[in-house]
């Protein structure tokens, strides 16, 4: 769904302190930058949205899935639309 935009705002601000916690495995690094991803796509703010499924895209090559990172990548194209 859609969120308040001051709530879009601290989703961002949580998942970014989020991100610098040591000792997260591959799996909550991805999930987290894919919501970061999210928030700022429902900020409008295409290209830090971009970045964030970028670097999830980039992690999600450590799972050597084709799926995973198919899905990513479609968020990534999602954003030309």
């Amino acid at each position: 769904g859609k969120l308040p935009e001051a709530a879009t705002k601290k989703g961002i601000e949580w998942i970014s302190t989020a991100l610098q916690f040591e000792g997260l495995d591959v799996g909550e690094q991805m999930e987290l930058l894919i919501m970061n991803g999210d928030c700022y796509k429902m900020l409008g703010d295409k290209e830090n949205a971009r970045n964030c499924y970028k670097q999830a895209f980039a992690v999600s090559l450590q799972f050597e899935s084709m799926m995973i990172s198919g899905q990513i990548q479609r968020m990534i194209d999602s954003l030309d639309e």
